[in-house]
């Protein structure tokens, strides 16, 4: 029983995402109740990792380079709001090869 204890402490089970869920706001007077302010959500959060790695050289005295570039590595599912204010899924995890060499 003792080993079962110290792994659950160890790893504890994981909690489920929680939908959205307006945001409570008290009433001011004149406000409906389906006026304006009322149509606020909160996000759960969200964390993703991005990571890149550049390689430079030259070839006949022509410079080049090489990027490796990735998001999402850990594959974090969630929503964000896009600039325009559209709240969007999340990526999955994205791999990106840059070559460039200049002439």
């Amino acid at each position: 029983m003792g080993a079962q204890a110290a792994l659950r402490r160890r790893y504890p089970r994981r909690r489920v995402q929680q939908p959205c869920r307006p945001v409570r706001q008290q009433r001011t007077q004149g406000q409906r109740p389906g006026g304006p302010g009322n149509d606020r959500f909160r996000l759960p959060a969200l964390s993703t990792l991005a990571a890149g790695v550049r390689f430079e050289s030259t070839h006949r005295g022509h410079p080049w380079s090489i990027r490796l570039d990735g998001t999402n590595l850990p594959q974090a599912q969630g929503l964000h709001i896009s600039p325009v204010g559209l709240v969007l899924p999340e990526q999955s995890r994205q791999v990106q090869l840059t070559f460039a060499i200049e002439t």
